[in-house]
């Protein structure tokens, strides 16, 4: 009766050490299933890095883009700049030169005023000299006029001058705001 007994004892042991295997079995699968679930969430996520990590590419390449746009507008900011600078230099230059070519006339009108007082001076006691005194007269007159037109002259050109560098100085304070702004994007590129 003992020996039965035994293997009754035997046997429920191993379908005891059957169960405890096969569970260990499904906890095996289960914990394999885990593992490749992870493997394949862990793919996924090197994939959105690597996206991420491309789109990261793309921004850089687009900021490198706009920071070279930045660049030329800033250049070409700097040419016109320069530009400006020199139209500025070349509209002082061209008012000076109406300036003397202003004093030079008033010298002519100075001297043709003297020569006409002369004139006079000499028409009074030259009365045999009349005819040639009356012409000269004429002439001094004559001369007189024409200086007058050339001062007029000068002086419409100089108001012109003023006006051109008016102009100048405009276009230079355009260029000055525009490399401001030419900068302003430059630093906001960085």
């Amino acid at each position: 009766r003992g020996e039965p007994s035994l293997s009754v004892r035997n046997l429920v042991l191993c379908v005891k050490k059957l169960v405890l295997s096969v569970r260990n079995l499904v906890l095996g699968v289960n914990n394999f299933v885990l593992s490749v679930r992870n493997l394949v969430l862990s793919v996924k996520n090197l994939v959105l890095h690597v996206k991420n990590l491309v789109l990261t590419v793309r921004n850089l390449g687009l900021s490198v883009r706009n920071l070279d746009l930045s660049v030329r507008n800033l250049g070409l900011s700097v040419r016109n700049l320069v530009l400006s600078v020199k139209n500025l230099v070349l509209s002082v230059k061209d008012l000076v030169l109406r300036v003397r070519n202003l004093v030079l006339s008033v010298r002519n009108l100075v001297l043709s005023v003297r020569k006409l007082v002369l004139s006079v001076k000499n028409l009074v006691p030259s009365v045999r000299n009349l005819v040639p005194s009356v012409k000269n007269l004429v002439l001094s007159v004559r001369n007189l006029v024409l200086s007058v037109r050339n001062l007029v002259l000068s002086v419409k050109n100089l108001v012109l001058s003023v006006k051109n560098l008016v102009l100048r100085v405009r276009n230079l304070v355009l260029s000055v705001r525009n490399l401001v702004l030419s900068v302003r994007k430059l630093v906001l590129s960085v």
